[in-house]
Parts: structure tokens; sequence; C-alpha cells
């Protein structure tokens, strides 16, 4: 069985993968056909950036969740737990990332608090 910190890990770098693949896009579909074009910049550089800010939210998001998995903070991670961050995450950075923290989203739920 995956741990939850191995589930938000994969999470996280899959997260950075799809947004560095979105700042590529963006910078290579307005800046490099934009020099070699003469037309006005291409709505696909438009839409990379627009799809680059929630991936940016999503990644900053999983690498929270990862932080406090990481400290074993299981009280800040319950709070940061949430199936929508998963369909988000589904929409904007790809299948792999919102499957896992759908995943994770369970596991999670299935962790107790230590009460002292």
């Amino acid at each position: 069985m995956i741990s939850v910190k191995t589930e938000i890990l994969v999470c996280c770098i899959f997260a950075l993968l799809v947004l560095i693949a979105w700042i590529w896009g963006f910078l290579w579909y307005t800046i490099v056909l934009g020099i070699f074009s003469a037309s006005t910049p291409s709505s696909l550089g438009i839409i990379s950036l627009v799809m680059m800010v929630p991936s940016i939210f999503v990644f900053r998001h999983a690498n929270q969740m990862r932080r406090a998995a990481n400290i074993g903070n299981i009280f800040r991670l319950k709070q940061l737990n949430s199936v929508g961050w998963g369909i988000v995450a589904l929409i904007f950075t790809g299948v792999i990332t919102g499957i896992m923290l759908l995943i994770a989203h369970g596991s999670i739920n299935e962790l107790g608090l230590v009460q002292g």
C-alpha cells in the first residue's frame, strides 16, 4: 500500500511538470512564434497563460500538503484535504495529479488524530 507521503509527492511532481509545460507553451507561443511571425501573438499563448494560473495554485496547494505530511502534521493535512482541489487538478493539471489528490483524500480521511 502506498503511503500518503508518496501519493502527495507524486502529485507534486506531476503538478510541477504540468506547470513547466504551461510555462514553456506560453513562452513558445508568445515569444518564439511572435518573433518569427508578423501576425499578432497566438491565442494559444493566451490559453497557456490562462491555464498556467490555476496550475500554480494546484502546485502550491499540493506542496503545502507535502510539507504537512513530511513533518507529520495530521491536523494541517486534514485542513488542506479537499475533493475540490482534486477536481481542479483534474481539469487544469492533468489526470495523474488529480487522481493522486483524490486517492490521497481518501487516505488522509483514514488518518486518525492523536489525542493527548
